[in-house]
């Protein structure tokens, strides 16, 4: 059964090399895994709540297992001072379809 990557991010905006080094590191280990993603999405308006993420970004994956090796990998370890820097506030899950 597949499995969705639901990333919750805040970006910190004085860091924005580290961004950028973030995300060239990591979108190449999730398409090298097979990760499609589904969708990037900002948020606009809060209805309800009062803590809301900045960005939320869905990718699916084979399985919940391949989402758990890739944030175990090596390769996406040397990205963490990156990801570190890049985001004041930084969560994944992941979520199967009912």
């Amino acid at each position: 059964m597949s499995a969705i990557m639901i990333a919750l991010n805040t970006v910190n905006p004085d860091e924005t090399e580290a961004l950028k080094a973030y995300a060239e590191g990591a979108m190449p280990l999730i398409k090298a895994v097979g990760g499609k993603p589904l969708g990037r999405f900002k948020f606009q308006e809060p209805v309800v709540g009062a803590e809301f993420p900045q960005v939320v970004l869905a990718v699916e994956f084979l399985n919940a297992q391949v989402i758990r090796d890739l944030f175990n990998s090596d390769a996406y370890k040397k990205l963490i001072p990156h990801r570190d820097k890049a985001f004041t506030s930084f969560n994944v899950c992941i979520s199967q379809a009912e």
